[in-house]
């Protein structure tokens, strides 16, 4: 899990946390805790930004496509991430 913070004219940094593999017993769970793993994390890093009075935006980005197994989760994933925006 990777999160970038770009400061246009000043930088940028990142964030990011290994996970210990672990066995979904499907690509829909593995998919959604990993999604569910970032939507808190953007939101840890979204307080320390704002608490130091930086605006930034905090974007995320999942691991899917529009071609793949993953394509059916596109329109669930999108309604997470704006719910936690």
């Amino acid at each position: 899990l990777v999160i970038s913070v770009i400061r246009p004219g000043h930088g940028g940094t990142f964030f990011y946390h290994k996970f210990q593999e672990h066995h979904y017993p499907s690509l829909q769970q593995r998919i959604f805790q990993e999604a569910m793993y970032a939507v808190g994390l953007a939101t840890e890093v979204r307080e320390y930004l704002r608490d130091r009075q930086y605006d930034t935006p905090v974007r995320l980005h999942f691991d899917i496509g529009t071609k793949g197994p993953t394509r059916k989760f596109i329109q669930s994933l999108l309604a997470l991430a704006e719910t936690n925006h």
